[in-house]
C-alpha cells in the first residue's frame, strides 16, 4: 500500500470520528434502527460483516440496546421473538411501526419515521429509522 493511500485512510477515519452524529430525534427521544459492523477482510475474501442487529439509540447515536434480530418488530405486535441484550423491549403495530419502547431509562412511544445515518466510522453501519419521545 502506498504511503499516500495510508495517509488518506487515516484522514478519513479522523474526519469521520470528529463528525458529531445525530439521529434526527429531539433531545430526550430515543431512536430505533439497525447496526452492523464490518471488517476490511482479506484480498481474496473481501470484507466480512457481522449480522445486522436491531438497535435502540440515544439522540446522539449512542447505542442504548441491541437485539439478536435484524428487525425490531420481528414477531409482530408485542415482539415475542426479539431478545434484547439489556432489559427492554420494542412493541410494534401490525404494520411494523414501533408503538412503544421500554429501556432501562424509561418508556417511549408515538414514534415517527426518520432516515438518519448514525455511522460513526467506516465499516460501522448504524441507521435510525424511528424517533420516539418519552411517554
Amino acid at each position: 500500500m502506498q504511503l499516500s493511500t495510508i495517509r488518506d485512510l487515516l484522514l478519513l477515519v479522523m474526519a469521520s470520528s470528529a463528525y458529531a452524529a445525530r439521529t434526527g430525534c429531539n433531545d430526550g427521544e430515543v431512536a430505533v434502527g439497525t447496526s452492523q459492523t464490518c471488517g476490511i477482510g482479506s484480498p481474496r475474501g473481501g470484507p466480512s460483516c457481522n449480522d445486522v442487529q436491531a438497535a435502540i439509540y440515544a439522540n446522539d447515536c449512542g447505542i442504548i440496546n441491541r437485539s439478536d434480530h435484524e428487525d425490531p418488530c420481528a414477531g409482530g405486535p408485542g415482539n415475542p421473538g426479539v431478545k434484547w441484550i439489556h432489559p427492554g423491549t420494542v412493541g410494534c403495530t401490525a404494520d411494523g411501526t414501533p408503538s412503544f419502547i421500554q429501556t432501562e431509562g424509561g418508556f417511549f412511544g408515538n414514534c415517527r419515521r426518520v432516515n438518519s445515518n448514525c455511522s460513526p466510522a467506516p465499516f460501522i453501519f448504524q441507521f435510525a429509522s424511528w424517533c420516539c419521545p418519552r411517554l
